[in-house]
């Protein structure tokens, strides 16, 4: 058996949920005591004779790594090493409430890199608050952030343009990375814009139609409401408002001097014509409610990860999505120049367990589908993977005791015979020491073993891997605790 699939059979041994979540809850700490960070290092096993085995080489393709752990538990920053030592990628993760107000540090790159115009983002601040913006290779702006005092994000827009460099929509998140909104443009042959429809929900929630003379100058404007987007709340989405409270629907027509200049505004109302009036000031927009910052949060939600390469340049971002419930229900990955890499799709059941989710790539294709079924503990008995065409790949179900450790896996062909049945053993701290591999007919194939050092917090430090006896691995955590 190679040494790969040792390996992967002995990762059964983990909580299920957590592995097969990996890039979704793997930024929690699930160790004893208050850990500050972790150095893992797998080493083939050298065998020195009489039944001694030693550290050998670093094994390729496995653990090792540094992660890093704030008080509250979560992960941020990983770095992940080649086998000589030489830092492979960096990932650094952004939490709600998180302080944005210093940017964010990228790791020491090992070269100079020419600064790329626009690529960082040009950044505005104030006594109140900060904007940062984002510019594409043509200028033109893709992204808005506002944070706070504190940093704090309020609300971050992205923009997309047609072929002539109009902002065809803009999309609009909150403070946690969730859609709000949806605005779509439509504009003339002169660029001049004449409908703006927002979307909230799945529906149409405002709708604005404008009409232009020869000049250019606006000579009407429509507008349509709903109860999702009142004329009370539409100043903070539309330009050139003017207050009209209780009206349900409006037409505002303006008058223009020779040189130019608006002069009046006549505003008329649905069943009505209004007498015209100037229009009256805009009201004073109210001052964005103070935001928790991440130390006050006390589970707060991870938004988003940056992935470095080893020389300090961003290579990848993965941006999370949730519902309601504070349920991970996307998470989208975009390379630095904002193209798609894969996005996942997750959905729940009434207890929060996920039940499904679904693999895209970078042109929003199915990779592939994966439902998992849970008992009345809220323990995993059934996972089926399907392909891209919706054919079943492979199916297992599982067995618990009475602790809930996972004492059986069966696997099934796609034709739901069986193809093999895996069973654990635990020790008394509940770690998983021990697995064997049967087929079909009930016949040993392979029996894995794991021992264990631990330290004081009870956390293993010392893993040593047997295949048939012989030992195959030797992983080494270098735990540091918050003091």
């Amino acid at each position: 058996m190679s040494r790969v699939k040792q390996l992967l059979l002995f990762s059964l041994c983990s909580t299920f949920a957590l592995a097969q979540e990996t890039g979704k809850k793997d930024y929690k700490n699930d160790l004893e005591g208050k850990v500050k960070s972790v150095r893992i290092t797998t080493y083939v096993a050298m065998d020195k004779g009489g039944g001694n085995y030693g550290k050998g080489s670093i094994a390729k393709g496995m653990d090792n790594m540094l992660t890093h752990y704030d008080k509250k538990g979560n992960v941020t920053e990983r770095v992940v090493y080649y086998t000589n030592g030489a830092v492979w990628y960096t990932k650094k993760y952004i939490y709600e409430g998180y302080n944005m107000s210093k940017p964010a540090e990228k790791p020491a790159a090992k070269t100079p890199e020419p600064k790329k115009e626009n690529e960082e983002g040009i950044t505005h601040e104030s006594l109140k608050g900060r904007v940062t913006y984002r510019y594409d290779k043509k200028g033109q702006k893709t992204e808005e952030s506002s944070f706070d005092a504190k940093g704090a994000l309020l609300w971050r827009y992205v923009y997309r343009y047609d072929t002539r460099g109009n902002i065809s929509e803009r999309d609009s998140y909150d403070n946690q990375a969730i859609l709000v909104s949806r605005e779509s443009n439509r504009y003339d042959s002169n660029n001049h814009i004449i409908e703006k429809v927002i979307t909230m929900k799945n529906q149409t929630a405002y709708k604005c139609t404008w009409k232009y003379d020869d000049k250019g100058n606006t000579i009407e404007k429509e507008e349509y409401f709903t109860e999702l987007i009142t004329p009370e709340k539409v100043d903070r989405l539309v330009i050139d408002e003017v207050n009209t409270k209780g009206v349900i629907r409006k037409k505002l027509k303006y008058a223009y001097d020779a040189k130019g200049n608006r002069t009046e505004v006549n505003i008329y109302d649905a069943q009505e014509r209004a007498t015209p009036k100037p229009a009256a000031p805009a009201p004073k927009q109210e001052e964005a409610s103070k935001e928790p910052t991440y130390e006050e949060i006390e589970d707060p939600k991870l938004l988003f990860t940056n992935e470095y390469d080893n020389l300090g340049n961003l290579w990848k971002k993965d941006t999370y999505v949730y519902d309601k419930a504070g349920q991970i229900i996307e998470v989208k990955s975009v390379d630095n120049e904002q193209k798609p890499f894969f996005r996942y799709a997750y959905k729940y059941d009434s207890r929060g367990n996920e039940i499904e989710r679904i693999n895209y790539d970078k042109s929003n294709e199915v990779i592939q589908r994966t439902t998992q079924v849970f008992d009345d503990q809220g323990q995993l008995i059934e996972r089926a993977e399907y392909d891209s065409y919706g054919e079943l790949i492979q199916r297992n179900t599982y067995k618990y005791n009475e602790k809930g450790q996972r004492i059986e896996q069966k696997g099934h062909n796609t034709d739901n015979s069986l193809a093999f049945v895996i069973k654990y053993v635990y020790n008394n701290v509940g770690e998983c020491v021990q697995s064997t591999t049967f087929n079909n007919k009930g016949e040993e194939t392979s029996k894995l073993i794991q021992q264990y050092k631990v330290d004081a917090h009870k956390n293993w430090t010392n893993r040593t891997q047997y295949s048939n006896g012989k030992a195959t691995y030797i992983t080494e955590r270098v735990i540091e605790y918050y003091k």
